[in-house]
């Protein structure tokens, strides 16, 4: 299980790192402010050389298995969010100012 969890918080990570490259794109970079890229640009090629090192050389029997176990747990995830597209989240609740109360 431990090896399932290293390489599926890898993934999350990879994935942080590149939401946060984005993030600071399209902000920091009109106003000159480079060094927000620096951790997640640097921890992405760091990431991607843990993840190998764990599959390569291939493992003994049972921890071969572990990525495609969690290819599937992606797909999962991945078709549920699919599916889930568009549909709010969140109930509106009308409110009323003067009263400071849902109404």
């Amino acid at each position: 299980m431990g090896a399932l969890a290293t390489l599926a918080v890898i993934i999350a990570y990879g994935m942080t790192s590149i939401a946060a490259t984005i993030f600071f794109f399209r902000d920091d970079l009109a106003r000159h402010r480079y060094w927000n890229f620096v951790p997640p640009v640097l921890a992405l090629p760091l990431l991607v050389y843990t993840f190998k090192a764990q599959l390569l050389p291939l493992p003994p029997a049972p921890l071969r298995y572990w990525p495609y176990a969690i290819a599937v747990f992606l797909l999962l995830g991945a078709a549920i969010l699919y599916l889930q597209r568009g549909r709010s989240t969140t109930t509106e609740v009308a409110y009323d100012a003067a009263t400071a109360e849902a109404v």
